[in-house]
């Protein structure tokens, strides 16, 4: 069934190749198509979620740490989701994203956390990332704190997600590598809970769950049989996440955070199909070392 299916569907896609000298225009996809699936799947992957509630802090307290988020590797059918489905993509590249983060605290509860990603080729990726927080803690009881945190994200990725030397060959649909570039921009917001223990060295488990709202846009930069291909798509929605982990203190300076989220991602496979859970399960972890307010200072 599956095949009376694709055949069509690409047969009607190299139809504007016969007469065209090159495919332009834009469209519109349904957040749960599977191209917005792929979308949104990892621009969830980029979540700028937070590693627990709010610490308090002397105001001009400055932290700064490294991330990495784990990228699960895609099955063949889950990268096969260009041409409503029938097209498999270049899905598996980077196996981390790797991102600094740096927060400033402007008083006991509420600081600013930042995240910047430059343009450097990593796995044949070239991601051009900004992400920023604002974030608040709402009560604190003893060992317990409730905190909430605001996250948004400008960014893009480039790579080789149409054709990519996999698929490239004289005669086939990809006969050069592609240049795409997938938008990934978001907004959300989440509130969690932790629980600190004293006596097993501040250890620090929290839960959290987050709501997001997302502007994705895919531009091809690529040829069907050698016609130049330079087709966007965009697409809007909004999804949720879950979060768990813990903070452990690491001698003076340092602490030790590790994430697991969860973000259900629904998407259609094909014309007809109901929709599926095609979730986002990945870890995180980040060490950050806390300057106090001494650097600050010396920058002063």
């Amino acid at each position: 069934m599956k095949k009376l299916i694709v055949y069509p569907v690409l047969f009607i896609s190299i139809i504007p190749t016969i007469f065209a000298q090159s495919i332009t225009g834009h469209e519109p996809k349904d957040f749960d198509d599977p191209e917005a699936w792929a979308l949104k799947y990892f621009a969830s992957v980029s979540l700028f979620s937070g590693y627990g509630t709010q610490q308090s802090r002397e105001q001009g307290w400055f932290d700064f740490g490294i991330e990495v988020v784990s990228i699960p590797t895609l099955g063949k059918s889950y990268r096969t989701v260009g041409f409503a489905g029938t097209k498999e993509e270049n899905l598996n590249n980077a196996p981390v994203l790797i991102r600094p983060v740096a927060s400033i605290y402007l008083d006991e509860n509420f600081s600013l956390s930042f995240s910047y990603v430059p343009p450097v080729e990593l796995w044949d990726v070239k991601a051009h990332v900004f992400s920023s927080s604002a974030n608040w803690k709402i009560l604190e009881n003893n060992s317990w704190t409730i905190g909430s945190r605001v996250y948004w994200q400008l960014g893009e990725t480039v790579g080789h997600f149409t054709c990519s030397e996999e698929f490239v060959a004289p005669g086939t649909f990809c006969q050069h590598l592609s240049n795409d570039r997938a938008i990934l921009n978001y907004i959300g917001a989440e509130i969690n809970i932790s629980k600190r223990f004293n006596k097993f060295y501040d250890f620090t488990p929290y839960l959290g769950i987050g709501v997001n709202h997302m502007n994705l846009e895919f531009h091809v930069n690529s040829s069907r049989f050698g016609i130049p291909d330079s087709i966007s798509q965009s697409t809007s929605g909004n999804t949720y996440n879950f979060t768990g982990g813990f903070n452990l203190p690491v001698g003076k300076n340092l602490n030790f955070g590790l994430q697991l989220l969860y973000s259900p991602l629904y998407v259609r496979r094909a014309p007809g199909r109901h929709r599926e859970n095609d979730s986002l399960v990945n870890f995180r972890t980040q060490i950050t070392y806390h300057f106090g307010k001494g650097l600050l200072k010396r920058i002063r």
